[in-house]
């Protein structure tokens, strides 16, 4: 059993990065699955509270937020008296070191690698409790971990390097320009410039690309940008440091050797996912056939049991990627899809629409009128029920795609009444 002294600095450090270096009161996943994993932690360990939250009566998604259970300044207080105490559960100790990890490497606080490194002043508490431990050794002012840790950093890094090279070379692929379908393999070359796209998905990748060191950031003539402060200030554009053709097995030789500073692989998988949603890859709970470029990273995370794949072809996504999917707002608290069950939603809400449809609405829907369509629904379909033609102007919403799903049910029903 672990030291509950360590499991407290530990649950302290962890709220600190999760909140305060935030500038947030509460635990916050940020949209970040470090965070997202660390508010987790938090919520398993006594310390806050996960408030699950449901839509309207339309939306049966389950969201989830996070709340402090005691007071910030009690927090190690509580965790060591919950470690302490034998009728009380608390994660297993290489869990939470994992959570820990990977926070305090996002804020450069510590070094994920076998090299002496000097800690952040904030992080000098837990690092005692670490050497106390026996998960590190300090020497001269400097730390080094020891192989105590190394079954937490198996949890921070992944157990497939493949699975990091794979999920590198494809982000680079989506990033620099050479979408699915492409007839040549990582086109980008040393040198080659490229945009974040003004979307977060893409701005996120790029920032993560340059943390890996394969990209840098480069101003508007095109020179590179060398001072650190500016680096978290550029304009969005950016160039390879590398050649793309090798960015796979160079990612999956960095992530074997234990040497390179590399943040966690489902960090990597939830920008990955992101920039390829955007592009067509399905993240729903149904099975899918992905397009031919994304297969070599479907069965390296089918490997990695993060999905599995079908005899008829198809892959599907398992539980294990529920954390990840959850921290890109992509499943709700429960692993269910938002977009699967908004569409279910709205068609039990266009079913009764239909039903109960005007005879007017019901005649614009049979001749295909889709603009009058939407306007009706916009406009009269109100709180479950037909209103009067309103006397003002109608303001649109929900996408052309309601009025024709409305008048798929209206044919449809249409139909069978004839057939009747």
């Amino acid at each position: 059993m672990a030291s509950p002294q360590l499991y407290g600095a530990l649950a302290g450090a962890i709220l600190q990065d999760t909140t305060a270096r935030w500038n947030t009161p509460a635990p916050d996943g940020h949209g970040h699955f470090t965070f997202t994993a660390a508010c987790e932690m938090l919520v398993n360990l006594g310390v806050a509270e996960a408030v699950d939250t449901y839509g309207s009566d339309y939306d049966a998604s389950v969201y989830r937020q996070y709340q402090l259970a005691i007071d910030s300044n009690k927090a190690a207080a509580v965790v060591v008296e919950r470690a302490s105490s034998s009728a009380l559960d608390v994660p297993p100790i290489d869990e939470v070191l994992a959570a820990w990890l990977a926070c305090a490497f996002f804020f450069k606080l510590v070094r994920v690698t076998p090299e002496p490194f000097v800690p952040h002043d904030d992080v000098q508490a837990v690092m005692r409790e670490l050497v106390q431990s026996g998960y590190a050794t300090q020497h001269d002012g400097c730390m080094r971990w020891t192989d105590k840790i190394a079954p937490a950093m198996a949890l921070y890094h992944g157990h497939d390097p493949e699975l990091f090279g794979a999920l590198t070379a494809s982000l680079v692929r989506l990033v620099v320009g050479a979408p699915p379908g492409a007839p040549e393999f990582l086109r980008a070359v040393a040198g080659t410039m490229f945009h974040d796209q003004a979307l977060n998905a893409f701005e996120r990748a790029c920032m993560l690309l340059m943390r890996l060191g394969l990209a840098y950031p480069i101003d508007g003539d095109g020179t590179p940008v060398t001072d650190h402060s500016d680096r978290l200030l550029y304009a969005g554009s950016f160039a390879m440091a590398v050649d793309g053709s090798g960015i796979g097995e160079l990612m999956t030789e960095r992530a074997s050797s234990g040497q390179a500073e590399l943040p966690p692989i489902e960090e990597l998988m939830g920008v990955w996912l992101c920039c390829a949603d955007h592009v067509g890859l399905s993240v729903r709970r149904a099975p899918f056939v992905p397009a031919d470029d994304f297969r070599p990273v479907l069965q390296a995370l089918v490997r990695s049991g993060y999905a599995w794949f079908k005899r008829d072809g198809r892959f599907v996504w398992t539980d294990k990627i529920g954390l990840v999917m959850r921290s890109q707002y992509f499943w709700d608290a429960a692993n269910h899809c938002f977009e699967e069950m908004h569409e279910r939603q709205t068609d039990v809400e266009l079913r009764d629409a239909a039903r109960s449809a005007p005879d007017d609405v019901r005649r614009m829907a049979i001749e295909g009128d889709v603009l009058s369509v939407y306007m009706a629904l916009c406009g009269r379909w109100i709180g479950g029920e037909w209103k009067p033609e309103p006397d003002g102007p109608v303001e649109g919403f929900g996408g052309l795609n309601r009025a024709e799903r409305f008048i798929e049910f209206v044919l449809n029903s249409a139909g069978g009444a004839e057939g009747d």
